[in-house]
């Protein structure tokens, strides 16, 4: 039977085993890489089940308590580093959702922080194309109205009997307005595109210049619990 000094010391114990760890997240992040490596280690080398003759060894070289003990070891090894990797990978996502960071003048939480670095790829890919289709809408602009002037020439040429050279400029100038306002191309840009492209390469470069700066600083000094 216990007494009260031995169930006091007992509920001691408990508390400094149950514990948790405080580590910043910078070392979360190194300690995951190392459980992936043991567990990977662990995975390879276990022997969940053996063989052996009555009365002899396991596989010829090791008793049937110790394989036994192994075994369970084994397998409670690797359960306990998938859990201690559930755990941390847990906390850190919650505290990146809790923590927030500046970058490039916005504040953010540093898990908006990380997805929008993992979406900057996309987000380029989306700049280049916004200035293809405008390089090409100017293009063709340039190309149908280089085809509409020649077109003016041929319909002024005719309007005044074949021989401009003795029309008055203002004749010329008259006619010229009505082919052009019937026929010219003009360039359709609703969301002045080009302002929008300026705007987003802008953005994109000072999230790019600072985040990952950023996001170490925050690693080092931010810390979680286990």
């Amino acid at each position: 039977m216990y007494n009260i000094f031995e169930i006091n010391s007992n509920l001691k114990n408990l508390k400094i085993l149950n514990m948790a760890t405080k580590l910043t997240i910078h070392r979360a992040l190194t300690e995951i890489k190392t459980i992936d490596s043991r567990i990977a280690k662990a995975i390879s080398e276990i022997q969940p089940v053996g063989i052996r003759q009555k009365g002899k060894l396991v596989y010829g070289h090791t008793e049937e308590a110790k394989f036994v003990e192994n075994a369970k070891k084994s397998y409670q090894s690797v359960q306990d580093l998938i859990a201690r990797k559930n755990a941390i990978k847990a906390a850190i996502v919650l505290s990146n959702s809790k923590t927030i960071v500046t970058v490039a003048n916005k504040e953010m939480s540093v898990a908006d922080a990380i997805t929008a670095k993992g979406n900057a790829a996309l987000t380029a890919s989306f700049i280049d194309n916004l200035k293809n289709r405008s390089r090409q809408g100017k293009s063709s602009l340039e190309k149908q109205n280089a085809q509409i002037a020649e077109k003016r020439e041929i319909f002024i040429n005719a309007s005044l009997g074949g021989d401009k050279s003795k029309a008055k400029p203002e004749e010329i100038t008259s006619l010229s307005k009505m082919f052009d306002e019937n026929n010219g191309y003009e360039y359709v840009d609703p969301l002045n595109i080009d302002d929008k492209i300026a705007i987003l390469e802008t953005e994109l470069q000072d999230f790019l210049g600072e985040v990952d700066a950023v996001l170490s600083e925050s690693n080092a000094i931010t810390s979680i619990e286990v």
